[in-house]
């Protein structure tokens, strides 16, 4: 059964994340969900998490999910296949990576959609 890393910040989690791990979970019973650290959103991102790393961990563990601190991109190789949505361009790290796998993202619904509705309600 091959081992699938699920990179994510989980900031505000949404049903196109959902459908993301679901998807994971059709292809093998082994996911792991790349849980990006603070520093590295900070850094990747240029933009602060709503939610610390901590209350995102304890989020998906509540949904009964393999984790791993990703605060780098090194960890992909100890995977058989990466897995994100379409909306994210991967660094070269992985996007030469052999095992990535893109699913198409879900139509009107991002983070950053929802940030801007909680900002303008």
């Amino acid at each position: 059964m091959p081992e699938i890393l699920v990179p994510m910040c989980a900031d505000i989690l949404h049903e196109g994340h959902i459908i993301l791990l679901n998807r994971a979970k059709e292809l093998s019973e082994n996911i792991t969900v790349g849980l990006h650290t603070d520093e590295f959103i900070k850094a990747y991102k240029k933009k602060v998490p709503m939610l610390t790393y901590g209350e995102r961990y304890g989020l998906l563990r509540a949904m009964g999910l393999e984790i791993v601190k990703l605060d780098s991109w090194t960890v992909a190789s100890f995977f058989d296949y990466v897995m994100h949505g379409s909306d994210w361009k991967p660094p070269y790290i992985l996007s030469a990576y052999q095992g990535y796998i893109e699913v198409p993202c879900t139509e009107g619904i991002t983070s950053s959609i929802i940030k801007e509705r909680i900002k303008n309600a």
